[in-house]
């Protein structure tokens, strides 16, 4: 990254192209942060660069240029994921400016996205629960999870925790509540967290099926995280395509036809009755916790089974499997699931991380 002085205005080269802020001479305590972080990021000082763009943020939220500053930050630091966050933010906010200079760094943002996407192997299709619910300033959307076994009981994979110190849940209709860890099983990429708080949600917990039933070849779901706002939620359906996978033939895992979202790794599985069978996990973090995987196809994924769920839930002091269908309609011997009840709803949980 490059600085330029030329006149009152400081320009920076970013990625691909170039971000002007106005006049130095006119700079707010938001501008005066916006400046320091850059200066800091040349001097490659990345963490204090961070913190004083959060800073700017923290004081205008709409500050387009700090979100795109940030997004290069992040992208330079390998963190693509948070980069192409802030750089989507600095896209929304440009496009709400009249100035000339926005619609120029909005033709740059968009430059910066394209490559973004391009390196990560991403699309934007990929970051669709950022559409409906976005994190606060200071707080990122890692990941989800679910509401199953106790009330405020949630289960999650525990790489979407990072090395984070707080995390929260984010539920449906905006609320937020705080988070605690209550155990973590690493080797299996899975973290049982716990409200703080539970008594104000949902009693409607999801209900933990059998896996031991399921064939190959029987129809699985899981749950678009990101129109949870929908009347009837939409659904990924796919099918089981091996009961046990690896070369150890895990008892633990299913391999599926199912192509799953990358942010929608700690989504429940379900069955035809709505039943929780599984957690899904996407083939980059199922790769990286079960070496001996196959080499999945694009569209294949997996899921840790709920009988394992089932044997980590039964293990926790006071542990209970109480749970509560969704709403099916019945033909003959067909069942079609709904997910169009909004206290059913509340199980789906997105797990957000302290910056």
């Amino acid at each position: 990254m490059v600085t330029i002085r030329q006149g009152n205005l400081l320009m920076s080269v970013l990625l691909s192209g170039l971000i002007f802020v106005g006049g130095i001479g006119e700079a707010s305590t938001a501008e005066d942060l916006y400046r320091k972080g850059f200066d800091l990021s040349v001097d490659g000082n990345s963490e204090a660069s961070r913190q004083a763009y959060l800073q700017a943020l923290k004081i205008r939220q709409d500050f387009a240029e700090a979100h795109h500053a940030l997004g290069v930050l992040y992208f330079s630091r390998g963190q693509g994921v948070e980069a192409i966050d802030h750089f989507r933010k600095a896209e929304k906010h440009y496009r709400n400016r009249r100035d000339e200079q926005a619609k120029k760094n909005l033709t740059i943002v968009r430059r910066n996205l394209e490559k973004a996407y391009k390196d990560l192997g991403l699309t934007p299709e990929d970051f669709g629960i950022g559409n409906q619910l976005h994190a606060d300033l200071g707080w990122q959307t890692t990941g989800v999870g679910f509401q199953i076994g106790n009330v405020g009981q949630i289960i999650t994979p525990y790489h979407v925790l990072g090395d984070a110190k707080k995390f929260r849940a984010r539920f449906m209709d905006g609320t937020t509540a705080p988070l605690e860890l209550v155990k973590k099983f690493i080797i299996y990429d899975i973290a049982v967290l716990k409200l703080t708080n539970p008594e104000n949600r949902s009693s409607q917990i999801l209900y933990l099926g059998d896996d031991s039933r399921l064939e190959v070849g029987d129809s699985v779901y899981t749950v678009d995280f990101s129109k949870l706002s929908d009347p009837d939620t939409p659904l990924f359906q796919g099918t089981i395509l091996k009961k046990n996978v690896g070369e150890e033939k895990s008892t633990k895992v299913f391999k599926l036809d199912l192509q799953v979202k990358r942010n929608h790794s700690g989504g429940p599985l379900l069955n035809k009755w709505g039943q929780v069978i599984g957690m899904v996990l996407t083939p980059r973090f199922a790769k990286k916790n079960f070496t001996r995987l196959e080499e999945p196809s694009k569209k294949a994924s997996f899921a840790i089974k709920s009988s394992y769920l089932d044997q980590i839930l039964s293990g926790l002091p006071g542990s209970a499997k109480p749970g509560h269908l969704p709403e099916k309609t019945v033909e003959g011997d067909s069942v079609e699931l709904k997910i169009s009840s909004n206290a059913f709803k509340k199980n789906f949980i997105f797990i957000e991380k302290e910056n």
